[in-house]
């Protein structure tokens, strides 16, 4: 199963505790959504973005935000390798109707554009709701889905190095692990181990980490300071520091954002971003 990486469900897509219900399954319904081109066109500057983490990088913030730049923004689904609109909760992550179906993501993609940094953008959602960073470190039942979304896109011809292509993946994670009490040194351990799996996958770009821990309008210390100091400025960068955003920036959970909340964390996002320099 492996070794077709278009051939769903993946044991890293659909693995068994998505399948049971431990984390939320991905959604998946690409009825009514517009299948698009996966040609590359690099006359034109591409943004691949790769977004992982857990419920607050999935469709689970407000309402459903309709891009000014829709045409150019695609939603490449991990779930069976193909490029759609955006136009419904982003396919391959998981959809609480109770909470979405706004996902952040499509407005950092269309602010991006509209700001004139790029002119297509691919979005990759692989975010798993209430995920820990045990799942994406070694050994974890998500380690190694950053490694087929690589696959997916390159199964496409969508790979880092081509002309006018920049790959870039921002990561929302560490309101479980708060929760949890998963100490500094865990965090970065396991987060690093992640980080090798998206590297040895070929991925060659920016990684951007969201200072992010929020639950219940509760913030957690050591989780904060691991996502700090993750950042090396080499090849880790920061995103932003969406702690910052309370009251009515979040929905009556006090942990997902409202629609209001989503704008606001997006253009922290956005700001992150921009500040790391060209391209972006």
């Amino acid at each position: 199963m492996q070794n077709d990486v278009l051939a769903p469900p993946d044991p890293y897509v659909l693995s068994d505790r998505l399948l049971t219900g431990d984390i939320i399954k991905p959604w998946i319904d690409t009825n009514g959504r517009l299948i698009r081109n996966t040609a590359i066109n690099t006359s034109v500057r591409n943004l691949v973005l790769i977004t992982a983490g857990q419920s607050n990088r999935a469709n689970n913030d407000g309402a459903q935000y309709a891009p000014a730049n829709s045409s150019v923004i695609d939603n490449f689904n991990i779930c069976d390798g193909a490029l759609y609109d955006c136009a419904g909760p982003l396919l391959g992550v998981d959809y609480a109707p109770t909470l979405g179906p706004g996902n952040i993501i499509p407005r950092v993609a269309d602010t991006l554009i509209t700001n004139g940094k790029f002119d297509r953008v691919i979005v990759v959602p692989i975010a798993v709701g209430a995920s820990e960073v045990a799942d994406w470190g070694s050994g974890g039942t998500l380690y190694n889905r950053p490694r087929v979304a690589m696959q997916r896109l390159a199964a496409r011809g969508i790979v880092p190095g081509m002309p006018n292509v920049t790959f870039a993946f921002e990561w929302g994670q560490g309101e479980s692990d708060g929760v949890y009490g998963t100490s500094q040194a865990t965090y970065q351990t396991q987060f690093n181990q992640m980080k090798a799996v998206l590297l040895g996958a070929g991925f060659v770009g920016r990684i951007f980490v969201a200072v992010e821990t929020m639950v219940a309008h509760t913030t957690y210390p050591a989780i904060k300071a691991a996502q700090a100091a993750l950042v090396d400025g080499s090849t880790v960068f920061a995103s932003g520091n969406l702690d910052l955003l309370t009251g009515a920036n979040r929905q009556p959970d006090g942990t997902h954002f409202s629609t209001l909340g989503a704008g606001n964390a997006a253009n922290l996002i956005y700001n992150a971003i921009a500040a790391t320099g060209t391209p972006f």
